[in-house]
């Protein structure tokens, strides 16, 4: 589980059209193609006959208890719900994804990982000293900080300085791991969306909460030069956007949903711009990758311009003086709707990157997704605490 953000004084990002509320209800009455396709998606069903065995690209459900070798358990997913991720898509340790591979559903193994293939070796370039003097006076060994991004722990206290450990809290342990197949999903059996609505490090923490989602990966789509890197596609000198491609079991979760998630969080009258982040490269935009999620992304555009048309949209990024909404008229969407091309993954820093600096990741979590943190009296946007780093 993903340690949840320090308390922060901070603004929420996106924006929620309400009205947006009852879009799946009203396609699903009046759309014909959309009834038929859900019809020919519920009609799939899985062959019992066929045992099914973990494979790379598999999706996974499994619980699993954690030990130490002095039998100490430091995890327990009975606990809570299970665990879901692709096998080789780095969401877990190594040794957990080489371990699964091959068993079957409701199959229970037991094993030892080496911690190079668990959290690493410790790095002692990780543990530094500071002077005291530099420190807060009730800090305990221990205790955990936030570090412009970072997390360390209070390793030990001396009289005129303090040992800060960056390295995770099981790096250099070997882990015995009990764990439990529940669930297999194939990959073919999976679909992929692709979506483009600014930065793309809080589009994918809000697809990553939502059940039936199976992974994310945060990239670059609509450029014309083959593997580009961040700072290219930051300099508009490609063409890309900031995307997220989006794999989701469509049993558990629609299309339809993830667009209302998308319309939920995304402004999409903002043409070339997400608030303050400002570039082609932040413009909004919906992929469809065949031509069922064509039709429906088509009919939710309408929709959501119908909805403009006839009601006030508050900017809470324009704020007047008085921190008051300004109530903007005659609004128009400009999300670009056309086909999937090319998803170039970015690097790897910038995958699962909210999550990774502590935001809640859980399936359903509601938890704000606050874009500025107060840090020694200074706000710092998330962009700018990636760039000092």
């Amino acid at each position: 589980m993903a340690p949840r953000a320090p308390p922060l004084r901070a603004k929420n990002i996106g924006y929620r059209c309400d009205a947006l509320v009852a879009l799946h209800g009203r396609l699903k009455r009046k759309d014909p193609l959309f009834q038929r396709d859900t019809a020919a998606r519920n009609s799939l069903s899985l062959s019992c006959s066929i045992t099914k065995e973990v494979e790379h690209g598999d999706i996974v459900t499994v619980h699993y208890i954690g030990r130490l070798e002095s039998g100490k358990e430091f995890d327990n997913t009975r606990q809570r719900a299970p665990v879901e991720f692709e096998v080789g898509g780095g969401r877990v340790i190594d040794g957990v994804e080489e371990a699964v591979i091959g068993m079957k559903e409701g199959e229970l193994n037991c094993f030892k990982i080496p911690c190079e293939k668990a959290f690493g070796p410790i790095k002692l370039d990780l543990i530094v000293n500071v002077s005291k003097s530099e420190c807060p006076e009730d800090l305990v060994v221990g205790q955990r900080l936030g570090i412009k991004g970072l997390h360390v722990i209070v390793s030990n206290i001396y009289p005129d300085k303090m040992e800060i450990d960056g390295n995770l809290p099981l790096a250099g342990e070997d882990l015995l791991m009990e764990v439990e197949v529940l669930r297999i999903l194939k990959s073919n059996d999976c679909r992929l969306a692709t979506f483009a609505g600014g930065s793309f490090w809080p589009l994918e923490l809000i697809f990553q909460r939502i059940p039936g989602v199976v992974s994310t990966q945060a990239g670059y789509t609509g450029g014309t030069k083959d593997n580009p890197t961040y700072p290219e596609v930051c300099s508009e000198s490609t063409g890309h956007a900031e995307a997220v491609l989006v794999k989701y079991d469509p049993k558990r979760v629609s299309y339809l949903q993830l667009l209302e998630t998308f319309f939920e969080h995304v402004d999409v009258t903002q043409l070339n711009r997400q608030g303050n982040d400002v570039g082609t490269q932040y413009r909004n935009g919906i992929y469809y990758h065949d031509l069922v999620q064509k039709k429906e992304a088509e009919t939710a555009l309408l929709y959501v311009q119908e909805q403009l048309d006839v009601q006030p949209f508050f900017d809470v990024e324009r704020s007047n003086e008085f921190d008051i909404p300004v109530v903007q008229e005659n609004c128009t969407v400009v999300t670009e709707l056309l086909p999937a091309k090319k998803f170039w993954r970015a690097e790897e820093k910038h995958q699962q990157f909210l999550e990774k600096l502590g935001f809640c990741s859980e399936k359903g979590s509601k938890e704000p997704i606050v874009w500025e943190f107060e840090f020694e009296g200074a706000r710092l946007s998330v962009r700018e605490l990636l760039e000092e780093k």
